[in-house]
């Protein structure tokens, strides 16, 4: 809710001068199609480069490995 992902690339014509969001002032359940695909993947989160955004990805464990002369 910080509005920095509104400012990606180009500003958002609904987000305000107090970075919040015009559309989800009035109606949270409609969302423009951008905010909804937002983040696609950590890369979006990284060119943002704010550590108070909300969002995250669950960090991926590496499979356990199987020592099969021991099977």
């Amino acid at each position: 809710m910080c509005g920095a992902c509104c400012q990606l690339g180009y500003r958002c014509i609904y987000l305000t001068d107090l970075n919040t969001c015009k559309i989800h002032d009035r109606n949270d359940w409609i969302r423009p199609k951008q905010c909804m695909l937002f983040p696609i993947d950590e890369q979006d989160l990284l060119e943002m480069n704010n550590p108070k955004c909300g969002y995250f990805f669950k960090i991926k464990k590496p499979p356990l490995s199987v020592d099969k002369g021991s099977l």
